[in-house]
């Protein structure tokens, strides 16, 4: 079992429909952000976790302006981490990457 599996499990949310693909740099941030959804009283309703235009998307059902600002939060920490080793990246995304590809740091490029 890998650690996505084993973190569904524990939180009692079954696999997203549409996949869970993010690097193991970003996962402790996804896995926090999970853990304090379930504490806040989310439904467990996960469609998707994934890295878009060099960004954390977390897609869920229903929501709750706390809910919300749980992802937000996680979101905003995922743009300054590197998705392969979680450090960060210091990458100005308009001007090296133009929003596509990963977001890397220059060790893990």
């Amino acid at each position: 079992m890998d650690k996505v599996d084993e973190l569904l499990k524990r939180l009692d949310i079954k696999y997203p429909p549409c996949g869970f693909y993010i690097g193991d740099g970003w996962f402790p941030i996804v896995a926090s952000a999970l853990e304090a959804m379930v504490l806040a009283g989310w439904d467990r309703d996960l469609q998707q976790v994934k890295q878009k235009f060099c960004g954390l998307r977390i897609y869920i059902g229903a929501t709750t302006p706390e809910i919300e600002a749980l992802i937000d939060s996680a979101e905003a920490r995922c743009w300054k981490a590197c998705e392969h080793c979680g450090k960060p990246h210091g990458i100005d995304f308009k001007s090296e990457m133009g929003g596509w590809g990963e977001a890397l740091c220059k060790v893990c490029r």
